[in-house]
């Protein structure tokens, strides 16, 4: 098993296309992909590679107990919002009636403040309010960054960081929705009405799951999926500080990963929302503001 941090830009609009024009996020979303890995010149997909993908139903996350002084909004305030916004993508219905094979919830007590993935021990899918320092691309909403598997795109972690300084309380919904889709493996779309389109106005929008975005989360997770008894527990426990510490255990640290930071392109005055992705591979996608 192989782990990697990767970036990825997507700096010019692409033309929409009709009904299910999304794309997901594949293993070729990594820093320098082989010849043989290439975008769709017309939506932007990646046309090779295992589409990435969490393999169990259950999958939590954790909001850093320090919430968003900025936002005015205390821990219990930022963990609402973030639940919120979560909970547009398992409770969709599939074409099938059914819905995605996929459940998430929100865990408590991360302390936590740092972007990592702990190969041999406990980890925590954290979602960190920037409100002070942020080093990514400064024209950037948000990034998340995906642990997953380069053999089986099979999804390891994800962390989110938003840069609260270039947001309201009210674009959060937003933000985190569409974050949550690359957290779930999802790509952009080039489908205008899309929650997973590149571009973003701002304005505290109120997030509405359209057909595209519906369509890709039951075909990342169709309703009858086979997946493991649903256990929110990440698969080697959960830990609420840095370095993988649980109680009664002990975890070893596994050597620093390498991490690189995508770009908005020259003279861009537009915010970015950004996918990434690490662990055994990484991806980060840019997303400049839609107008509305």
């Amino acid at each position: 098993m192989a782990v990697a941090i990767v970036t990825t830009v997507v700096a010019l609009a692409l033309p929409s296309r009709t009904a299910f024009a999304f794309c997901r996020t594949t293993t070729c979303a990594v820093k320098n992909p082989p010849a043989s890995c290439t975008r769709d010149p017309q939506t932007g997909c990646w046309q090779e590679g295992i589409p990435l993908y969490w393999p169990q139903q259950c999958i939590s996350y954790a909001v850093n107990t320090a919430g968003s002084p900025r936002l005015g909004l205390d821990y219990a305030a930022a963990a609402a919002l973030v639940d919120g916004a979560f909970a547009h993508w398992p409770t969709v219905t599939c074409a099938d009636g059914g819905s995605p094979s996929v459940a998430v919830m929100g865990r408590t007590g991360l302390t936590c403040d740092r972007v990592e993935y702990n190969p041999t021990g406990p980890n925590a899918n954290a979602i960190l309010f920037r409100d002070d320092q942020w080093t990514h691309d400064p024209a950037a909403y948000a990034l998340t960054t995906v642990a997953f598997n380069t053999r089986t795109g099979q999804i390891l972690d994800a962390d989110m960081e938003i840069q609260t300084p270039t947001l309201t309380a009210g674009d959060i919904d937003f933000v985190v929705t569409h974050e949550s889709g690359h957290f779930l493996g999802l790509d952009h779309s080039p489908d205008p009405s899309a929650i997973m389109y590149f571009q973003y106005g701002g304005g505290a929008v109120v997030p509405q799951l359209s057909d595209d975005d519906i369509e890709a989360i039951c075909t990342a997770y169709p309703t009858a999926r086979t997946t493991p008894a649903c256990d929110f527990e990440p698969p080697k426990g959960y830990a609420t500080d840095c370095g993988g510490d649980v109680i009664a255990a002990c975890a070893i640290a596994p050597e620093p990963l390498s991490a690189e930071v995508t770009s908005s392109p020259a003279g861009s005055s537009a915010g970015w929302l950004d996918g990434a992705a690490i662990g055994v591979l990484g991806l980060s996608l840019g997303v400049r503001r839609r107008r509305r």
